[in-house]
């Protein structure tokens, strides 16, 4: 009996050697943290969570959670709301979580920094006394896949070859995403008894298998037909190389695409096909491009965008509108409205036109329709600035003869169901009203109409007044893809390059009269 004492007194002992030397070795490692940042308990629990660092950046020590930790979801994520790097060791096991959402993601990098030990005492010795030196999140029966997971950057310390990252035997954990994430890691990864491991391969309609891990982009463009497409490996992509495809989904948003800045399309010259087809999606009610900001087609033609059928409330942001104006897209069509309320980091200065008497001076962008009327001609200056119309454009009984005030004036959005995009009506004085800086015109569907009548002065230098004909009205504004538009009215005729013009006077009736005053 006292034999059998002594052996347990001898391996408590020699235990505790074990970890008193080691834990002085590791406060060694810990150095470059202020004492209040560091974490000197062995595994955290409703005690110890108590003394977890406060308003540190960085913590070192041991961060183990287990099924004997009896501390909560919101314990846990109160006490590391600050943490967002993490030196030492992290050990997930045997808990009943769903994710770890708990863990706090640099809002600036997107990203846990987490640095192992890589201290004097070897991985070996650290496992002797029940720790790890890395990563390491298994037996967790509930755990799904993980956005913080994939947000991991590990630095390996001296121990390269010993440090673990282990994500194994969760099993309802989707990990097929971290071996294209982690492609080439810098620690011992394994991933193995998951719900699906990186041997699994992706649903035959993803294309994230092609894609190039270092450069983050994907191949061969997007397609996605139903709402069980396999997208949380897509959240990594910052860049899609093709046409994009999302139809017949569930899907709110797009947020699984929260990291896309670039798209690149082909498209020689065809009106018809539709680049970015966004269709079908009766719950849709945002795109949530967060950080977008280039969209290049490497050929000649249009860059087209549809977005069709989607929720009733599907809207988009100034940001994202302005976003695709700069970016010279097309739209097919655009089931869409303005998100309300307008937020935007843009600084061009917002104005809702009511009519000219009272609009501010200065505005850039305009919501809602233009009025120029009679004896507005002492406030049109007002307009010089516009560079965005939310809204449509109509001049009507207004005094003027050449209205230029709108030089400035570079893309017109029109998210109603209205009739015509740009109006001029009876303007007796009017010779011309130009919009040279226009470069895209946007309404609901591809159909844009202009109509120009009962102007009696309004002419183009190619063609005479003198000659009492109608004007070549598509001099107003140079003829493009985006600013291609239907003319009507009987102040213009169908010379226009590109461009369907429709008369209110038939042509069979001109081509009589012109005859008639031959003789």
């Amino acid at each position: 009996m006292n034999s059998l004492f002594n052996f347990l007194f001898y391996l408590a002992l020699s235990f505790l050697a074990i970890s008193a030397d080691f834990m002085r070795d590791e406060l060694k490692h810990c150095e470059s943290h202020e004492l209040k940042c560091i974490f000197k308990h062995p595994e955290i629990n409703s005690k110890t969570i108590k003394e977890f660092p406060k308003n540190c950046r960085s913590v070192c020590g041991f961060l183990k959670i287990t099924d004997n930790s009896d501390v909560t979801y919101s314990q846990l994520k109160k006490a590391f709301k600050s943490m967002l790097e993490i030196h030492g060791s992290l050990t997930i096991v045997n808990t009943n979580f769903t994710d770890i959402q708990f863990l706090s993601i640099d809002p600036i990098f997107d990203i846990l920094n987490f640095a192992s030990y890589g201290g004097k005492v070897p991985s070996s010795e650290i496992r002797k006394i029940g720790f790890s030196d890395g990563i390491v999140i298994s037996n967790n029966s509930f755990l799904t896949a993980d956005n913080v997971i994939r947000d991991f950057y590990i630095f390996p310390g001296i121990n390269e070859n010993e440090c673990q990252f282990r994500i194994e035997n969760n099993g309802m954990f989707d990990g097929r995403f971290i071996c294209d994430f982690y492609s080439s890691p810098p620690v011992n990864m394994t991933v193995k008894n998951n719900l699906k491991d990186c041997t699994d391969k992706y649903p035959p309609t993803t294309t994230a298998a092609t894609t190039t891990v270092d450069s983050k982009v994907i191949l061969n463009g997007l397609n996605i037909s139903d709402s069980t497409f396999y997208t949380f490996g897509l959240e990594m992509y910052e860049v899609i190389d093709g046409t994009i495809e999302i139809q017949n989904t569930k899907y709110e948003d797009l947020s699984f695409l929260r990291k896309l800045t670039m798209i690149t399309v082909q498209n020689t010259a065809s009106p018809e096909m539709s680049n970015i087809n966004i269709h079908d999606n009766n719950d849709m009610k945002r795109l949530n491009f967060p950080v977008l900001e280039e969209i290049v087609n490497t050929e000649m033609g249009p860059i087209i965008i549809n977005l069709e059928n989607l929720h009733p409330d599907f809207c988009l942001t100034l940001d994202e509108i302005i976003m695709f104006m700069e970016q010279k897209v097309s739209f097919r069509r655009i089931d869409a409205k303005l998100c309300e309320p307008i937020t935007t980091v843009d600084p061009r200065k917002r104005c809702t036109f009511y009519n000219l008497t009272f609009l501010e001076s200065g505005c850039q962008v305009i919501f809602e329709d233009i009025l120029i009327t009679y004896e507005d001609d002492r406030f049109v200056e007002k307009l010089t600035e516009v560079e965005f119309l939310f809204g449509t454009l109509k001049m009507e009984n207004a005094t003027l003869e050449i209205m230029n005030y709108l030089y400035n004036l570079k893309y017109i959005v029109n998210l109603k169901e209205t009739q015509y995009i740009i109006q001029y009506l009876s303007n007796n004085n009017l010779v011309a009203a130009p919009l040279r800086n226009l470069d895209n015109i946007v309404t609901k569907s591809q159909t844009k109409t202009v109509f120009i009548q009962g102007n009696p002065n309004y002419a183009d230098s190619v063609l005479p007044r003198a000659m009492n004909k109608p004007a070549d009205c598509s001099m107003m504004m140079e003829t493009t893809f985006r600013t291609t538009v239907d003319y009507v009215g009987e102040n213009c005729v169908a010379e226009n390059s590109g461009i369907v013009a429709r008369h209110t006077i038939p042509v069979i009736f001109v081509l009589v009269v012109c005859a008639l005053e031959l003789f």
